[in-house]
């Protein structure tokens, strides 16, 4: 598969994590979310391998960071949805609730170091010239409000600002690789 090819799956990728990132906030489903950051985690990977030269030890950095915290959030989300309910023989009765044995201890630290890597990656889009700065900023803008939202407890019509604007930065990038 050339690397034109592979740019334009990945933007189909990313387009694809906004809208649904977008639809699981404005509608309160969960698994959407669940399904957006798995798709974000191969966006990211597009990401970097698209300014790798550029961005240089800032961009290796960004994009270490941000992958392992969105496969710890995913890792966290997938055995708190499927795993521990069909352990405890409740089988999705209480996937991605607030009440959950896994996910309240870890967001904090998942989203905090999230955060920290969208900074990087934001510096690293300024750096490279690779993808429009104002993506990379929007990106962490979204993961601030989370910080936020968890810190302030927001309420919903602000609370709803984070995944749009994260949906919108993912929609922002896939676009931006389907062009080449």
């Amino acid at each position: 598969m050339t690397k034109e090819a592979l740019n334009r799956l990945n933007g189909w990728n990313g387009i694809v994590a906004g809208v649904v990132l977008i639809l699981s906030a404005v509608a309160s489903i969960s698994a959407g979310f669940f399904a957006a950051h798995l798709m974000l985690v191969f966006l990211f990977i597009g990401v970097y391998l698209n300014q790798r030269k550029a961005s240089g030890i800032l961009g290796i950095w960004a994009f270490v960071i941000i992958t392992a915290a969105n496969v710890v959030f995913v890792g966290l989300q997938g055995l708190d949805a499927f795993l521990i309910p069909g352990l405890m023989g409740t089988w999705l009765l209480g996937a991605f609730d607030a009440a959950s044995p896994l996910l309240p201890g870890a967001i904090p630290f998942v989203v905090g170091t999230f955060a920290f890597g969208l900074l990087l990656q934001a510096f690293s889009f300024q750096r490279s010239g690779a993808f429009p700065i104002w993506l990379g900023w929007s990106a962490f803008g979204a993961i601030f409000l989370n910080l936020l939202n968890g810190w302030l407890t927001l309420p919903a019509p602000a609370a709803l600002l984070a995944p749009l604007l994260m949906g919108a930065a993912s929609i922002g990038l896939g676009m931006d690789m389907r062009k080449g």
